[in-house]
């Protein structure tokens, strides 16, 4: 009680949603997840602390030399006592400082942006390939089944033709169908192929109507993999990141050296770079919460999902709080971080930051978002596969006429 109270020199960097400033006019204007940390370690060990944020805006990674740049660097070089970050705990780092207990375990996977665009083989969508199958056969069986009746009946009254043309009517939902009845077997087997035909084509009008409205992405980057053999966007790496230290000693042939070889450095955070993502400028590996929070924010703003994130971790990283080599409060620390951890109130406040975190987490969410597209009329490359089935159609017809004539010269000329 009325003791003098200890001062600390902290480093952080703003990188959402571990930490982020609410008012640039207030030295203490921030939140996030190690700020909250922060606050509650200052609290229970009752000291005072100042804030600061590197000049770099790096975390930390060292050169060949040894020298290490961001927080990293004023940790080595005793200009802070601790820093927030957190940090990937790799073994490079942790020459240069000790750690705190893990505060999260994280994923780095691709995130990029939505790209999403009509089906051209949304005529063929609406009945699985087996069904187009039965449905020729189904289409075949009843023409040779009325066929067959006709024939068979005692008084032939309906010509083949006739039986192909009241088949294809009825099955195109030709409106001058009339059902066959100069017979009983010919009019049972007409009004259950007419019952079906009906129910078939509804089905897929109605399914069609709807898949041409809904928007697909065909083109999903799930893992570095993915990212590295595309060529839609080039992708970056974060400086003084992970990731830039470790890319250094990547193989050439393995995916990270292809990424690493491929990559251009991005000189902030993901989240500081979502609107060049957003805007299909660049793609980047980033951390899963990170990305959270960017699907996040972005969905809470427009209510759809501008951003991917892929499915398939290049690598899993613990993270933690970086602390001056035999940090006298470091075991203090150590369990209050622990408390917190076993309490929830980490991942409560990662709930509280992240309300839509998990709005786009699959691809029919994603497609859903963007639901307010429907109504948006129908352009020509939405279209394109029906004047393509017409051209066609169009070009066969020419060529059998085509036929007929070359049939009707051969025949008048040599019969």
């Amino acid at each position: 009680m009325g003791g003098v109270r200890s001062h600390y020199i902290v480093a952080g960097e703003m990188w959402p949603p571990w930490l982020e400033r609410t008012n640039h006019s207030d030295p203490m204007g921030f939140r996030g997840i190690t700020w909250e940390i922060l606050l509650q370690i200052a609290d229970i060990l009752e000291f005072d602390f100042t804030f600061v944020q590197p000049e770099d805006g790096k975390w930390g990674s060292v050169d060949d030399a040894g020298t290490w740049n961001g927080m990293m660097g004023m940790i080595q070089r005793k200009e802070i006592d601790f820093a927030i970050g957190p940090f990937g705990m790799i073994p490079e780092r942790a020459v240069a400082c000790d750690f705190s207990v893990p505060i999260a375990l994280d994923h780095l996977i691709p995130v990029t942006p939505v790209i999403l665009s009509k089906d051209p083989w949304v005529l063929a969508r609406p009945f699985h390939y087996f069904v187009w199958l039965s449905l020729m056969a189904l289409f075949l069986t009843c023409i040779i089944t009325l066929a067959g009746v006709t024939i068979l009946l005692p008084r032939r009254a309906q010509s083949i033709s006739g039986v192909v043309e009241f088949v294809v009517k009825s099955f195109v939902n030709e409106g001058s169908v009339t059902i066959p009845r100069t017979s009983i077997s010919l009019s049972i087997v007409s009004t259950f192929w007419l019952f079906g035909a009906m129910i078939l084509v509804y089905s897929y009008s109605g399914t069609l109507t709807a898949l041409l409205a809904v928007p697909k992405a065909p083109f999903l980057v799930e893992s570095m993999a993915d990212l590295t053999q595309q060529e839609m966007f080039p992708w970056r790496i974060q400086t003084g990141s992970v990731l830039e230290q470790l890319s250094s000693k990547a193989d050439p042939g393995t995916v990270f050296g292809g990424f690493a070889r491929g990559a251009k450095p991005a000189p902030s955070t993901c989240y500081d770079n979502v609107q060049h993502i957003e805007n299909r400028e660049y793609a980047m590996i980033c951390e899963r919460i990170s990305v959270e929070k960017m699907i996040s924010d972005g969905f809470s703003k427009s209510g759809m999902c501008t951003l991917y994130s892929g499915r398939v971790s290049f690598m899993s990283l613990a993270y933690a709080l970086a602390f001056q080599p035999n940090s006298t409060i470091l075991p203090q620390v150590n369990a209050i971080i622990l408390h917190m951890l076993e309490a929830g109130l980490i991942r409560k406040t990662m709930d509280q930051l992240m309300p839509n975190g998990t709005q786009c987490s699959t691809i029919d969410k994603v497609i859903g978002s963007h639901g307010n597209e429907r109504a948006s009329p129908l352009a020509m490359s939405d279209l394109i596969t029906s004047f393509e089935a017409l051209g066609w159609g169009i070009l066969l017809g020419v060529f059998n006429l085509c036929l007929e004539w070359a049939y009707k010269y051969i025949y008048c000329n040599y019969r």
